[in-house]
């Protein structure tokens, strides 16, 4: 299992953002998350390289297998 921690870094904009909000302002308000709400976009997009990537392969090489 792997955990990952992000970090959340304070950002220092040089004034208090507190006095160019309306009042009673509240950023999380009307936020309900839910993953049936996110759609997500599979891109098939076929690449192409301009060489063939055989020739920098070992021979019989198989990304598969296991050591």
């Amino acid at each position: 299992e792997i955990v990952y921690i992000e970090e959340e870094e304070e950002i220092n904009v040089g004034f208090d953002t507190y006095f160019y909000l309306p009042e009673g302002f509240n950023p999380y308000q009307g936020m309900k998350i839910s993953l049936d709400d996110i759609h997500y976009m599979e891109c098939e997009e076929e690449i192409h390289l301009d060489f063939n990537v055989d020739d920098f392969l070992p021979k019989d090489f198989d990304p598969f297998m296991r050591p």
